[in-house]
């Protein structure tokens, strides 16, 4: 194994995580936390729209019920029933197949017409790209971490999110804190009364591997 000098992070974890946890704690669920919480400013009592329902879309649930969000929402397809299950079992209080319902109704009924404080977009779909700013509220941020494609063109409804002063906020990886906070867990971090750092648990870690070696699939 070769580590880069200066580049590469080595992090001490608990003897009792399993290595394949491990792996996910500081890659998918330290995502869900840089994504959801320091990009995208998610504070108690938030409602959050998660577009897609991979691995990453699941990091991203474990991070937002482990902060105090009021609602988690996650879209998916029909292809994604089981990750949609996954995605209730890590504590998403409603999931959405977008070819059965329509996702803009359901985020407003969710939201008494409010519409979601943050949407953080990882089906690394156009379709996806486009619905996003569709379903934050007015002066919200829509957190853009799905790849579409180098050569994907992507048009959006760029009055809307700026009549609305929407903030649209790309996300590639994460920083040091979020690894530190998610290999931490829930006992080793502090959290502050008006913002929390999320810390998902082992066992919602062990769920996401469940998921990690299949292919995420993207709304339409």
């Amino acid at each position: 194994m070769y580590l880069a000098p200066r580049t590469a992070g080595i992090h001490k974890v608990s003897s009792l995580i399993p290595a394949e946890v491990a792996v996910l704690i500081t890659t998918v669920i330290s995502n869900g936390i840089q994504w959801l919480h320091r990009l995208g400013g998610a504070q108690i009592g938030d409602a959050v729209v998660i577009v897609g329902a991979g691995p990453q879309a699941l990091g991203c649930v474990a991070a937002a019920r482990e902060s105090g969000v009021s609602q988690v929402m996650v879209l998916g397809l029909s292809v994604d029933r089981e990750r949609l299950e996954l995605a209730r079992e890590m504590g998403a209080t409603r999931t959405v197949n977008v070819e059965v319902e329509d996702p803009l109704e359901v985020v407003r009924e969710a939201t008494a017409g409010r519409m979601a404080d943050v949407v953080v977009e990882v089906s690394g779909s156009p379709a996806g790209v486009v619905l996003a700013p569709e379903l934050v509220r007015k002066q919200g941020v829509v957190v853009l971490g799905g790849l579409t494609g180098t050569n994907t063109l992507t048009s959006l409804a760029m009055d809307r999110v700026v009549l609305n002063e929407v903030r649209l906020q790309g996300a590639f990886s994460k920083g040091i804190e979020a690894i530190r906070a998610a290999v931490a867990g829930p006992s080793g971090t502090q959290r502050q009364t008006a913002r929390h750092t999320a810390t998902p648990t082992t066992d919602q870690s062990a769920t996401v591997v469940r998921q990690s070696t299949q292919s995420s699939s993207a709304p339409t």
